[in-house]
């Protein structure tokens, strides 16, 4: 294929700013590669954390990987580049949509201590019975390891069959032929993407939204891989359509 984006990249060879990248090459280099591979409009801007003097370089090694390597087969039949997504890739046909890490630790830590605090001081004050003491500190150790779990186990699968979401208890899993729409959809401060399914059941795409990612640029990517996988015998269901229509921002 032409497109620029299946050219072989030299791989990058960046100084080491103390533990870090250094920015000004990373910069550099980014900039020439969006602009080789015609991607600057499609690629939302990466927002590197800093590490002493450098850029993450767990993250750089991620964004350029997402940048350089044919992320899917979809793109060997695509009439033209696809857009790069930005989830975590998982292999040659998918990506995943996770609360990152470098969210997880923080938020955890910062929840995990006055909780597992509060714990130890209801589970050993002489003011509560023992049998008390020992529920109190059940309760609310469990119930921080229960959210903690179910905040990492939620997410939003993408494969060649489909899209998987993983919630708090429920694993759902819709084949791309399944699939009436994929949109974006408002709650209250935050935009998250959602589907419509050929019953008219409207499923929210866990941990695709505004606070993690650039969810209009996500739907679009979601969309162009559901266009070509959808398969011949596809049809739209209008009632269905008309409601998502209704309910969604586009």
């Amino acid at each position: 294929m032409d497109s620029p984006f299946f050219t072989e990249e030299p791989a990058p060879g960046f100084d080491i700013r103390w533990r870090g990248y250094d920015r000004v090459q990373v910069d550099d280099y980014l900039r020439g590669l969006t602009k080789r591979r015609g991607l600057r409009s499609e690629t939302p801007p990466p927002s590197f954390e800093l590490v002493l003097r450098g850029y993450d370089q767990d993250q750089v090694d991620s964004f350029i990987q997402r940048l350089s390597q044919p992320w899917t087969r979809a793109q060997e039949t695509a009439s033209r580049p696809l857009p790069v997504p930005g989830g975590e890739i998982t292999g040659a046909d998918g990506w995943e949509y996770r609360l990152p890490r470098s969210a997880f630790i923080p938020g955890a830590i910062g929840m995990g201590v006055p909780v597992l605090a509060g714990a130890c001081v209801a589970g050993t004050s002489d003011d509560n019975p023992p049998a008390l003491r020992v529920l109190l500190f059940v309760l609310m150790t469990g119930g921080l390891t229960l959210f903690l779990w179910s905040a990492w186990r939620s997410g939003t699968y993408v494969s060649r069959q489909g899209i998987v979401t993983y919630g708090m208890l429920r694993r759902t899993e819709t084949r791309w032929r399944d699939i009436q729409g994929i949109s974006r959809k408002q709650s209250l401060s935050t935009e998250t993407a959602v589907i419509y399914t050929r019953q008219g059941k409207e499923l929210k795409l866990h941990q695709l939204h505004s606070r993690n990612f650039l969810v209009e640029h996500e739907v679009l990517v979601l969309r162009a891989i559901w266009e070509q996988r959808r398969g011949s015998g596809w049809k739209p269901i209008p009632e269905v359509v008309a409601e998502m229509k209704h309910r969604t921002l586009s």
